[in-house]
């Protein structure tokens, strides 16, 4: 609504630049960043703002997005894996992408692992799920 609108446009305008020698560079660049992700959910009607690649984000990347944009759904992906799980849906992830940790086994054709990587995966969010 409106206020979401007044919000974006607060941040649009907190992007300030400096001057550095002869350079001009981003001063606020984390600010961009979450205009990014807000435009992307606010003003592009996404429902969900992947997170790519989380693995160099982490988890402390959603609690800062979630601060001031709390309704904004997040789904970590690219460095997802069964030890971090609990970590990502602590942090505020609505969901997760999990790519080679889960299906990595498929490409050589162990079919089994990949069918006991997504038992453990659900194992795990059920212990997620229930704590």
């Amino acid at each position: 609504g409106r206020k979401m609108s007044t919000t974006v446009e607060k941040l649009r305008k907190a992007v300030t630049y400096e001057r550095h020698d002869d350079d001009l560079s981003l001063y606020f660049s984390s600010i961009e960043a979450l205009l990014k992700i807000s435009n992307s959910f606010l003003e592009g009607g996404s429902d969900i703002v992947k997170l790519f690649p989380a693995s160099v984000a982490g988890p402390s990347m959603i609690k800062a997005v979630k601060a001031p944009f709390p309704q904004i759904n997040i789904m970590p992906t690219g460095g997802v894996s069964l030890e971090n799980l609990d970590q990502w849906f602590a942090a505020g992830a609505v969901c997760v992408g999990a790519g080679g940790n889960l299906v990595g086994p498929g490409e050589t054709g162990d079919y089994d692992q990949v069918t006991e990587n997504a038992k453990k995966y659900i194992q795990k969010l059920n212990e997620i799920r229930h704590q």
